[in-house]
């Protein structure tokens, strides 16, 4: 599976400078700089009616060293209701920002608990 060829590389790459990106399918991007790694709305589940034209390129818990989880907008191709919240039990210190819709249909649509809201954990 492609899967953990795309998860090893984001692991793998440790930066002295500069910042490297990698892109998740739909609209999800990675971001990881020396100093952080962001995760742009990724999608990486096959929640939802419209579905995925391909595979997820990984599985929500092969994000595990995030330091910011950023849904930008309240549509259902950046808003992962299934796998937001597993990205955030894989990266515990993660802070997590949406917009308060996307946490109300996050909860509301899937069933699942809402991991979605804005926190931070301690380290």
């Amino acid at each position: 599976m492609a899967a953990s060829r795309l998860s090893d590389a984001i692991a793998a790459w440790s930066p002295q400078h500069g910042v490297a990106v990698w892109w998740l399918g739909q609209a999800g991007f990675v971001l990881r700089g020396a100093a952080a790694t962001v995760v742009i709305d990724p999608f990486v589940t096959d929640f939802g009616s419209f579905g995925r034209l391909y595979e997820p390129p990984l599985e929500p818990e092969d994000l595990d060293k995030v330091d910011l989880l950023l849904g930008t907008h309240d549509h259902a191709d950046h808003i992962d209701p299934l796998g937001f919240p597993r990205i955030l039990a894989a990266s515990p210190g993660a802070a997590a920002v949406v917009l308060r819709p996307s946490v109300n249909a996050s909860s509301n649509s899937s069933g699942a608990p809402s991991a979605c809201s804005a926190r931070r954990s301690a380290p």
